[in-house]
């Protein structure tokens, strides 16, 4: 059962992003895929927050309603110290990216520079799950050595 808010409030007009990593504001928007005019007061930010958390790069999200019109987005991204191969579901293979406590992830925005600064892991049995892949155990050993 969904609750009506208790007062009518302004359309969201804003979102406004703060993120330590390359995640931009077009990417947010694109994650949350609010409707159109929707009231800030109807905004379900526990929802909108399992949105993100699904990205296996964002390690934290915090969200809160700033009035009259905003929302706004505080995003903790997981950095790479890593990448692997991945075979995808047409054959061809991708690099993902490994960060330090072995979360395995696409890699959104982040510069070919970066990514190519960082080492393969190979030897690796990547298991399937919910949110891509399970994380691969150890990895803070492995980015402690690569350092």
């Amino acid at each position: 059962m969904k609750l009506k808010a208790p007062v009518k409030s302004s359309p969201l007009r804003e979102i406004a992003l703060q993120s330590d990593g390359p995640l931009d504001h077009a990417w947010l928007v694109g994650a949350l895929s609010l409707p159109p005019g929707i009231d800030l007061m109807e905004l379900d930010l526990y929802e909108l927050r399992q949105r993100l958390l699904a990205h296996p790069q964002v390690r934290t999200a915090v969200l809160a309603r700033k009035f009259p019109h905003k929302l706004s987005v505080v995003l903790e991204e997981r950095m790479p110290v890593a990448r692997v191969r991945v075979p995808t579901q047409d054959g061809a293979v991708a690099d993902y990216l490994v960060a330090r406590d072995g979360f395995v992830f696409p890699g959104i925005n982040f510069t070919p520079e970066t990514v190519g600064l960082l080492p393969y892991l190979d030897g690796i049995t990547l298991r399937r799950s919910e949110r891509g892949f399970a994380p691969i155990d150890g990895m803070e050993t492995v980015s402690d050595l690569l350092n």
